[in-house]
């Protein structure tokens, strides 16, 4: 049973308070950026399947979820969630920098989604398995 001790100690743990943090950071910057690729797929293709099809690329590596959570048991939690972020930042990078210079194709951002879909996709049971460790040793 949860009482209100034990939330009122969560908030006290600067662990579980940094990985509720990235959790929203991350969730935030994800609705936003599935926004702005869904608004520049139809401005580049004028096509509302084309649109669509950024959104299927973009969840398709869940389907591999479980994989991900198995690896996520046997390696080094931390530096996966650290890679997945980095991963997901180049991603949005280059195509920061394909908008700036007016090259930015249809196709990349097809790539983009599935690359940051596959962040998203192992972000998920890392930082919940992490979630698990941290409230676990504090309680």
């Amino acid at each position: 049973m949860i009482s209100a001790n034990s939330n009122q100690s969560l908030l006290r743990n600067g662990q579980f308070i940094r990985l509720w943090a990235v959790g929203w950071v991350t969730g935030m910057m994800m609705w936003l950026e599935m926004l702005v690729v869904a608004l520049l797929a139809l401005e580049l293709t004028d096509s509302p399947f084309l649109v669509s099809v950024t959104f299927f690329l973009r969840f398709l590596p869940m389907l591999f979820g479980f994989g991900i959570g198995v690896l996520a048991e046997r390696l080094n939690r931390k530096y996966l969630l650290m890679t997945g972020l980095a991963v997901q930042a180049v991603t949005s990078a280059a195509l920061a920098l394909l908008i700036i210079g007016d090259l930015l194709q249809f196709w990349h951002l097809a790539l983009g989604s599935f690359m940051i879909g596959a962040v998203m996709a192992s972000e998920f049971p890392v930082r919940r398995t992490l979630i698990g460790e941290v409230v676990h040793r504090s309680s």
